[in-house]
Parts: structure tokens; sequence; C-alpha cells
């Protein structure tokens, strides 16, 4: 018997060995991109909505760094490199997949004083917990990446201007009275 098995074991045929990078078909971005956004889009969702366990905040923060190093540094302008368009591509995508909204959503909602967004985040998710703050600047960072390499007139910006971002930016900035001008200071006191 043992000899029986090494005889077929000799007649089966080596697995074929992989080929090398430069022969395999390259696979057009516009295949890949949307798959991966789509993917990371989910995942961000489903993590931000029914995740409320330490582990499920640090997973779901890990997911928005994942998106921040695939769209890239704010810093390029799109067109610069094959890189930079892929960020850019990539951005509209995830914009179209939703991820925008739910970025929008917890960049915004405790500020604007909205709890919680049906469907997007739960009330959980947003919370002055050091895990949820490093969510949102996350957040504030991708959503700025994004509109980066997104351009005028997409969909991203769109989102940005109807969930108020600037104003909840603005919650941030305090005026300080020596370097406001005198009309400036006069509002202020009025307000």
């Amino acid at each position: 018997p043992e000899a029986a098995q090494a005889d077929n074991a000799a007649q089966e045929p080596a697995p074929p060995e992989p080929a090398p990078a430069s022969t395999r078909p390259a696979v057009p971005p516009d295949v890949v991109l949307p798959a991966v956004a789509s993917a990371l889009s989910l995942l961000f969702r489903t993590a931000l909505y029914t995740g409320f366990r330490v582990v499920d905040k640090e997973l779901r923060n890990d997911i928005l760094v994942t998106i921040n190093l695939l769209l890239g540094s704010d810093h390029e302008q799109p067109g610069d490199s094959a890189e930079a368009r892929c960020s850019s591509w990539l951005s509209a995508v995830a914009g179209e997949e939703g991820l925008a909204g739910a970025l929008l959503a917890v960049a915004t909602s405790p500020e604007l004083g909205v709890g919680e967004h049906e469907g997007v985040a739960r009330a959980w998710a947003l919370t002055t917990d050091d895990l949820d703050y490093e969510m949102r600047q996350l957040a504030w960072r991708t959503v700025v990446t994004m509109c980066v390499h997104s351009g005028p007139g997409s969909a991203v910006m769109e989102e940005v201007s109807r969930w108020g971002l600037m104003r909840a930016l603005l919650a941030f900035v305090e005026l300080v009275p020596e370097a406001a001008t005198p009309a400036l200071s006069a509002a202020a006191t009025a307000a």
C-alpha cells in the first residue's frame, strides 16, 4: 500500500508556479477601486453603526486610517501622479458609496447638536470618549482629503455643503478679543 501511495504521488502533477509579477495581467483601477471603496465603506459604516465595545471602536478607527492611507496626502494635486489619479478616483467612488455621508455624520453631529443619525451613527459612537474624538479627527481629515481629490461640483462637495461641515469646524474656533477688529468685537458682544 505504501508503494501505491508513492506511485500516485509521483503521478500527480506539481502545482503550477505563480507567474512573475511582470507577466501577470494588470487589473485596471476602474475594476479594483470600486470594489475596494465599497468594501471599506461597508466595513466602516457597519463598525460605526453596530460597534460599541472598545475593540469595535479601535477597528473603526483603523479602517479610517486605512482609508486615509489609500487616499494619500491632502497636499497632492489631482493629476500629479498615478497615485494622485487613483486617490481622486477612490475619493469619488467612496463618496458615492455612502462613506462621505457616514463620515460627515460623525464629523458634524456632536458640534451641531444632533444626537444620533438613524441608519448611520448611534449615540454611543458620538461621545466625548478619546476613541470617538480620534474618530472625529480622522473623519475631518478624510473628508478634507476627499474634497481636495474630488473637486468642485462632486458628490462629496455636495454632501459637505449639505451637512454643514464648516459650521461644525468653526465651533472649535474661539474669537480672541485682542485680534478681533472693532466690528467683530461689537458683533460678538451683541450676540
